[in-house]
This record gives structure tokens, C-alpha cells and sequence, in this order.
């Protein structure tokens, strides 16, 4: 009789481990975006970025991505981790030389690699730029134009001393469009160059035709009405990580370079332009 129930207890012992074994190999796991603070739930996804992969996220190459720069390493938008290299050449829908910086708004062609999601053509969109003219609070008046920035808010280091910007300076605004007609600031930059010009749509800038796109929902309204219809059955909209607030940046306003310095940066047309 003992030797029947040593068995039976063996028995029971072997039965919980082997339950706990198969619960430990389906637990999801927590791995992420080393420094972002976001995790995946399975190993699926985009090669090397750690995002969930759904249902049309298979073959990422050929997909058109628009949003704002959420962190750096080598760039993160809407969430995804995006390589780039010398020969990911940069422009601007305004003249000059600009840096990637958090906080700006770009449009950018991927391929795929074995491992990796890599940029291949990339485009700054800067909606407004201008003299700032009043300064109210968290308000500025730039070229004319109501603009916002809160505790997410990126800054250049013109203003790294502490000092407020002020009236007479000019400034390039990243962002979006309120439903209030003031613009949300997502990055303030210094304007060396006193460009003036308010850009409210963005447009498609590159000849290749794209799979899929990828899309901040902020930024949706911003497309011009032709490439908004052309999206149809093509883009996922995703909320970015300035969408809630909660930009990769030190609590208060970041007053810092926030940039990364690309060697293969180019300005697009009319003269030479400084980079920041």
C-alpha cells in the first residue's frame, strides 16, 4: 500500500511540473525597444523591431511611413523601429540643410532586409515657419499662426540656456493641427535662415508606389484630399507616442540638440542652408 501511494504522489508531482513548463513557454514575453519602455507580445513582426506584426504587416518593404520622430537608435515613427544610413538621403519641404531631430514630422520609403526595416528615401515636413510676434503663456504667435507647445514639446539648443523664446526670433514649427485652428508643437527649432511659410498639407513627395502605409492618426487630416483617397485599403493609422504626451523626453521642456547628426543629409533647393 505505501509503495502505491509513494507511485501515486510521482505521479502528481510530474503532472504539475509539466503544467507549469507548458504555462512558462506561452507566458509573453517582455522584451522591447531597448530604452523606449515599450514591450512586444510575441516575437512576430517587423525583423529586428520588436512590433507586434498584424494582419497586413507581412513583407514590410515597399510600405510608406508618416509620422513624427519618437527616439532615436537608428529612429523610431509610429512605434516602428526604422534603420538609416549615408544613403538614406534627407530633404525638407523647405530650403536648407536640417538634422533628424525628435519631434519633427517626416514621410519616409522603406525596404526590408533579412533583419531589419531600412529607410530609404526620407522627407522633413515642417507645416510652419516664421517670426514669432507675441509670446502668451505656452502660446506663440508664429507667422501669423497660433502654436502650442506643452511639457512634450521638443526644443533646439538656441534657447539650451534656459531663456524663453521671444518675440522677433524665427522659429520652424513640427506638429499638427488642432481642432481649435492652433497648431500643437511637437518640436520648436531655430529658423537661421528667416524662412517664411506655412505648408498645411503634406503631399506625397517620392515617384515610387508604396503597398501599404503606415500613418500617425494626428497627421491624417494634413494629407491633401487626392493622397488621403488614394490611402484607401492601403494604410494602418496608428497613434504616436507625442499623441498622448508622452515623448521620449525629460518631464518640462527638453531643451536640448534632440538630434542626430546625418552625414548624408541634403537641403532641397534654393541655396545653402545651415544645419542646427
Amino acid at each position: 500500500m505505501r509503495a502505491f501511494i509513494v507511485f501515486l504522489l510521482s505521479l502528481f508531482l510530474l503532472s504539475c511540473a509539466t503544467t507549469q513548463s507548458q504555462f512558462a513557454s506561452t507566458s509573453i514575453p517582455q522584451e522591447g525597444f531597448g530604452g523606449t519602455g515599450h514591450t512586444s507580445v510575441n516575437d512576430s513582426g517587423f525583423g529586428g523591431t520588436g512590433v507586434v506584426a498584424q494582419a497586413d504587416e507581412s513583407g514590410f518593404g515597399g510600405t510608406g511611413v508618416i509620422g513624427t520622430i519618437e527616439a532615436f537608435g537608428s529612429i523610431y515613427v509610429n512605434n516602428l523601429h526604422i534603420q538609416i544610413d549615408d544613403k538614406s538621403g534627407v530633404k525638407a519641404n523647405i530650403p536648407g540643410t536640417y538634422d533628424l531631430a525628435l519631434g519633427q514630422q517626416v514621410m519616409l520609403t522603406t525596404v526590408d532586409t533579412e533583419s531589419e526595416i531600412r529607410a530609404e528615401q526620407i522627407q522633413l515636413h515642417f507645416p510652419v515657419s516664421g517670426e514669432v510676434s507675441e509670446v502668451k503663456r505656452n502660446l506663440l504667435i508664429v507667422n501669423g499662426e497660433w502654436v502650442r507647445w506643452s511639457s512634450a514639446t521638443q526644443i533646439d539648443s538656441a534657447w539650451s540656456s534656459g531663456r524663453a523664446i521671444e518675440a522677433g526670433e524665427q522659429v520652424i514649427v513640427s506638429g499638427w493641427l488642432q481642432s481649435d485652428g492652433t497648431w500643437m508643437a511637437t518640436r520648436l527649432s531655430s529658423n537661421p535662415d528667416a524662412i517664411q511659410q506655412i505648408s498645411r498639407e503634406m503631399t506625397w513627395p517620392f515617384a515610387s508606389e508604396q503597398k501599404q502605409f503606415v500613418v500617425e492618426r494626428n497627421l491624417q487630416g494634413h494629407l491633401n484630399a487626392q493622397f488621403n483617397g488614394a490611402l484607401q485599403g492601403k494604410a494602418q493609422f496608428r497613434s504616436g507616442r507625442f499623441s498622448s504626451g508622452s515623448a521620449p523626453a525629460p518631464s518640462g521642456l527638453n531643451r536640448g540638440t534632440g538630434a542626430m547628426p546625418h552625414s548624408g543629409r541634403f537641403g532641397s533647393g534654393g541655396g545653402m542652408g545651415r544645419g542646427r
